[in-house]
């Protein structure tokens, strides 16, 4: 059996041998061994291809104490107090803003 569904216009199959007692979808009952061979490869690929992109994306461990300390800054923030008219601002320093 085959319909088109009205919302896609795609054409849909009835496959009996699917799980819960058939289903519409994109193959029919003639053709459900091979979805089915196609599905798990699928899913075998995914999860190889999955595997291989945490391993390349997961964090290196760091071994470093941090920046050196030239490069270090600190922040300086006033916080305007409800009521009283006052400017926030950001200082940053570090070693090269002391030569000045």
């Amino acid at each position: 059996m085959t319909h088109t569904y009205p919302t896609t216009n795609r054409e849909e199959h009835w496959c009996s041998k699917c799980q819960s007692g058939g289903r519409w979808g994109n193959h029919d009952s003639a053709g459900h061994e091979k979805w089915y061979k196609d599905f798990l490869d699928f899913l075998a690929y995914k999860e190889t291809r999955d595997a291989k992109r945490t391993a390349s994306t997961s964090p290196k461990s760091d071994t470093s104490n941090g920046p050196p300390s030239s490069m270090k800054k600190l922040a300086n923030v006033v916080v305007p107090v409800p009521g009283i008219a006052r400017r926030a601002y950001v200082a940053f320093t570090d070693s090269d803003d002391e030569s000045f």
